[in-house]
């Protein structure tokens, strides 16, 4: 484990960076309003530390906890459905 936490910990910051800017980058182009765009920003934190980062940057803290909720919803739906695959 010692020898890959390099890797792992390279792993979780590009795929984080990765999924923040292509969730910004596809609303952009969606044309979505620049306040809803803050609030997406910070969707893969938790819901209160999500609300404080949207409001300092100018976001809707309501919209961003609802995003921080979704995507926790999505990706441990997600991954409960890969794990019973395996089972």
């Amino acid at each position: 484990m010692r020898r890959l936490a390099f890797p792992i910990a390279a792993s979780l910051v590009v795929g984080s960076v990765v999924a923040a800017t292509s969730a910004v980058a596809i609303a952009w182009a969606l044309g979505v309003s620049p306040a809803t765009l803050a609030s997406l920003v910070p969707k893969s934190v938790t819901a209160p530390v999500a609300m404080g980062i949207a409001e300092r940057i100018g976001g809707l803290p309501a919209l961003a906890a609802v995003f921080a909720v979704a995507t926790g919803v999505v990706g441990r739906s997600s991954g409960a459905t890969c794990s019973m695959r395996r089972a």
